[in-house]
């Protein structure tokens, strides 16, 4: 499910229930809307989430590495070969 569908099915849940049940939301794990007087005014999300998030965010501002990936979708587009990920890992020294 993508992040914003994840928001849009999102349980509503009223700003003094969340207050009052954080912990129970927090143990859930899931994404909530929280409103004010049935307004959307906030979204709970799981750490996890909210960490892929922002570093998708980011990759996004990140104009080197957007040249870079454009670089190289049109290399592939042009025919060239790749290089399997565990290859680039191991020639880079990066221990996964």
């Amino acid at each position: 499910m993508t992040l914003s569908g994840a928001l849009l099915r999102a349980p509503r849940i009223g700003a003094r229930e969340f207050r009052n049940k954080a912990c129970a939301f927090i143990r859930a794990g899931k994404f909530y809307l929280v409103t004010e007087h049935g307004k959307p005014a906030g979204v709970f999300m799981p750490y996890e989430e909210a960490l892929e998030l922002t570093e998708m965010i980011d990759e996004l501002n990140d104009k080197k590495l957007l040249k870079t990936i454009a670089a190289g979708r049109r290399a592939i587009h042009r025919g060239a070969k790749g290089v399997s990920i565990a290859d680039a890992v191991k020639k880079r020294g990066i221990r996964v």
